[in-house]
């Protein structure tokens, strides 16, 4: 997430460099690569889950410290893979909602 976030900084302290290609297009790719990261670390592939009823995501959610736009991409690039959606939002709405 502090990549994810230091993205947008980058984006806010160069406006115009960031707008055009190819900084633009490495920016995006950049954040596309960090959700896919995302989506293996909460699958359990890159460090095995053992708990797979508490997501990574709840405490940064709950604790209002995730980057803007992180979640909307993180729903944008699941949402057509309804076993990867379930996978990643299911443990974060059943900690909240019980």
């Amino acid at each position: 997430m502090e990549s994810y976030n230091r993205v947008s900084v980058e984006e806010r302290n160069h406006p115009k460099k960031s707008s055009i290609p190819p900084l633009s297009d490495v920016l995006t790719e950049l954040r596309a690569q960090m959700i896919h990261y995302t989506t293996l670390l909460i699958q359990g592939y890159i460090i095995p889950n053992t708990d797979v009823s508490k997501s990574p995501l709840l405490t940064p959610i709950l604790q209002q410290t995730m980057p803007r736009g992180f979640l909307t991409e993180l729903v944008t690039r699941t949402h057509t893979n309804e076993k990867l959606f379930l996978k990643v939002f299911n443990p974060i709405l059943q900690n909240l909602f019980g």
